[in-house]
């Protein structure tokens, strides 16, 4: 048979799942889906936690019974996820010894008016002789009885003298103890290792598809055994199937319900012979994608591009052996969450490109120097002996936290040199980046290397927009706009670097928050006055040497420092001087985002983070004072540290996420992005 194609067997992929009694777990009912926490808190935390937890849309409270069926559902899935080994780490003395989850039922603001939090609907009135109100649904022991503080329910998962495992009592609300979280929306559904199977349509039998999933890599193969577009001629003949079969393999990723594959078609070989090699066109024989509705049924959609031709497929098991697993998975897994990340960049996503630049050509200015005629820094000096040097501890300095690698760059050194290229240790290996400083618009980054080894670093073009650094790099010598982080013109034109935290805050603030840090010296081989401003007066007063857009808004000083971020189209910012002289803590939203700025006008410092998890949690924060580099504690009870790090609590080593934000000089910000809102 002439073109057969060569078949890749790839074995199935077996998910093997394990549970830890201490893990939280999700499950679904009646079109809702519960969390289950396993980290004890007080009724006031929990709840607390639960409305600041969202999934598909809908927010979290903690959980509301409304019928036997959903009771016997939630008490069936703690005995079974929940040992009797860690009962006693969900313990309520007060309640009979016995161990409890809490539920959303409570008499908090009246007493013996039994209440859900989440909608405020009473159920009971009275203590254990009381009755339901409205024939609403309760599962009480011999309860509730109100004794002494005894505020909120919680299923009991062991017997207690008044009732038993699976009804309610009420205990005291400042046991910490587990507790369940119910959202108003079922788990989306989302593709795993129950999809591995064989797939056809029954309205064209003689054809299908075979695939296999592989979650941890979050890729998806499929062999689709099809025919050729054209029937064969009679006198066709082939040793192997019939004439006209065809194979076509695909392969690629997948987001929840659907995949999006590149088919590929393997050419030129012969049964089981080396001779004449099979190839295959690695740039793919078209695309295609398979949305699943559920663990039964599909649709693919698909793109021969090569002969041009196109369509959809539903499609469904041949056999039904796998639903259960598939079911399993999808329940067992997490929803996916539908925080708002940041922008890839700062401006549009895809910004036009004019004569190859995404800026206007004549709003670059000349700045005199040349290329590196600021020089660089290209082998830093750092030292840790602290004692010896004479930085005031006024002076700005930039700070960064890369792993282990902690430094300090003092702005008096790099008014002078405005790009440090530097080397840090990332995910226990040398990596390159670089640090680079705008004296006239008081801006700081931190950029990961995307170069070759050998060409890895920038240096400055002595060409600035909106009086702002542009700086090159040196391998294909493209022009990189610092504040809006992109490159802006040449070869590498809108691309984007990985992007690190910079803290810019006081010589003593930083000190003070990181005392083993290193702190970069004037040994820099070069002969500069680090003692002197290079630009006179210009940071203090309202001048501007070169032309910027946007040059008249004077609702601040043209030199004042704000704390800038950047959601979309939305832009705010946070002067520095506006936050309180203490640490204090902004819970904000800008544009769809949910963020949070934590600050100090006397420490001198202002960073801003998404406050939305990637398990969808959204966090509120507030101040922790004096315990720096910690300045801020969640309604978790985890601390959070100046770089976005927990550092104490259940959290611990997670990170909030990096949001399009720096600090600059007033002018500069809006003379790059108009209309900032300003936080008062």
């Amino acid at each position: 048979m002439k073109n057969l194609e060569r078949i890749a067997f790839i074995p199935l992929l077996f998910c093997v799942l394990s549970s830890s009694a201490l893990a939280d777990f999700q499950f679904t009912f009646n079109g809702h889906t519960y969390d289950v926490i396993t980290s004890p808190m007080t009724w006031a935390d929990a709840s607390t936690v639960a409305q600041n937890r969202t999934k598909n849309g809908a927010t979290g409270y903690l959980a509301r019974i409304d019928s036997d069926e959903e009771n016997n559902e939630i008490f069936s899935r703690l005995s079974s996820n929940i040992n009797p080994s860690d009962f006693e780490n969900t313990l309520a003395p007060d309640g009979g010894g016995a161990s409890y989850i809490w539920i959303g039922a409570n008499d908090i603001q009246t007493e013996e008016e039994w209440i859900w939090v989440d909608n405020g609907s009473q159920f009971w009135q009275g203590n254990s002789t009381g009755s339901a109100v409205d024939a609403l649904y309760s599962k009480w022991g011999d309860e509730p009885d109100d004794s002494g503080g005894q505020d909120a329910a919680g299923i009991a998962l062991s017997d207690w003298p008044s009732g038993v495992a699976g009804q309610w009592n009420d205990v005291d609300t400042n046991n910490t103890l587990y507790y369940i979280i119910e959202y108003d929306a079922g788990t989306v559904f989302g593709i795993n290792a129950g999809l591995n199977d064989a797939w056809f349509n029954p309205a064209t039998d003689g054809q299908g598809f075979f695939t296999t999933v592989f979650p941890n890599i979050r890729q998806m193969f499929l062999a689709w055994f099809t025919f050729d577009t054209e029937r064969p001629p009679e006198d066709a003949s082939a040793l192997l199937g019939e004439p006209g079969h065809r194979w076509l393999t695909a392969l690629g990723s997948y987001d929840e319900d659907t995949a999006n594959l590149t088919i590929f078609m393997t050419t030129g070989g012969v049964f089981d012979a080396a001779e004449p090699s099979a190839s295959t066109d690695q740039a793919g024989y078209g695309s295609m994608t398979i949305e699943f509705a559920d663990c039964t049924e599909g649709l693919v959609n698909y793109e021969i591009t090569s002969l041009g031709i196109s369509g959809e497929i539903p499609i469904q098991r041949v056999a039904l052996d796998n639903v259960a697993l598939c079911e399993a998975l999808v329940a067992s897994t997490p929803t996916a969450c539908k925080r708002s990340d940041p922008d890839i960049s700062h401006g549009p996503n895809d910004p036009p490109i004019t004569r190859g630049a995404i800026v206007d050509r004549f709003e670059l200015i000349d700045a005199g120097p040349g290329p590196d005629g600021i020089p660089p820094l290209e082998s830093p000096q750092f030292t840790q002996n602290l004692d010896l040097t004479n930085l005031d501890p006024a002076e700005l300095v930039a700070g960064v936290k890369v792993g282990d690698d902690i430094r300090a760059y003092p702005h008096n050194i790099l008014n002078w040199h405005e790009v440090v290229n530097d080397q840090f240790t990332m995910d226990g290996a040398p990596g390159r980046a670089t640090l680079s400083y705008c004296p006239l618009t008081g801006s700081a980054m931190l950029w990961k290397s995307f170069m070759e080894p050998g060409n890895e670093t920038f240096g400055t073009s002595g060409v600035l927009y909106n009086s702002n650094l542009i700086m090159y790099d040196r391998a294909t010598e493209s022009y990189w706009s610092q504040m809006l982080e992109q490159a802006i013109l040449g070869s590498e034109v809108t691309r984007i670097p990985d992007r690190l935290q910079v803290v810019e805050t006081t010589w003593g603030t930083w000190q003070a928050m990181y005392p083993e840090t290193l702190l970069l010296t004037e040994e820099t081989g070069f002969s500069r006055d680090y003692d002197a401003y290079p630009y006179g007066t210009f940071r203090e007063d309202n001048s501007l040497l070169f032309p910027v857009n946007n040059a008249n808004d004077a609702r601040l000083h043209r030199k004042e420092r704000v704390l800038g971020i950047n959601v979309g189209p939305n832009s705010k910012v946070y002067p520095i001087k506006f936050f309180s002289n203490n640490v204090e803590v902004i819970n904000d939203t800008v544009g769809n985002m949910q963020v949070v700025a934590a600050g100090s006008s006397g420490l001198n410092f202002g960073v801003v983070f998404n406050r939305a998890l990637e398990d969808c949690t959204v966090l509120e924060f507030e101040a922790v004072q004096d315990n720096l580099p910690v300045v801020m504690r969640d309604n978790e009870g985890n601390e959070w540290d100046v770089f976005g790090t927990a550092v104490s609590g259940a959290r611990t080593g997670q990170r909030l996420q990096k949001t399009n934000s720096y600090i600059a000089y007033w002018y500069a910000w809006t003379a790059f992005f108009e209309n900032s809102q300003i936080h008062q």
